[in-house]
Parts: structure tokens; sequence; C-alpha cells
């Protein structure tokens, strides 16, 4: 089973950064405003228990 807790993303987060990666929204990257060539866009999805169609 895989493990999507906030931990987990928390250690994901800083293993991208110790390994030399420089974060970027996606909206930099999508209008060329990178200042790095070894970069990292992370997309998330946050799911909801709660119904929108109650």
């Amino acid at each position: 089973m895989r493990d999507f807790t906030l931990k987990k993303y928390e250690e994901l987060c800083l293993a991208l950064l110790d390994s030399g990666y420089t974060p970027l929204a996606v909206y930099s990257y999508l209008t060329g405003k990178k200042k790095s060539n070894k970069l990292i866009v992370l997309r998330h999805d946050v799911d909801s228990i709660f119904s929108h169609h109650q």
C-alpha cells in the first residue's frame, strides 16, 4: 500500500532539496521563468471525505 501521509510528502520534498533540485511553481515553469536546469514541479491532488453532492 502506498503511503500518502504528510510525513512522507515532507521526506520527499527534503530528499529532492538535498539532491539539489529547485522547487518551481507551475506558472513559473510554464512561462519559462526557471532559474535552474535541475528543477522539480510537483502537483498534488487533495481528496475530501465529504461529498459535494449532498
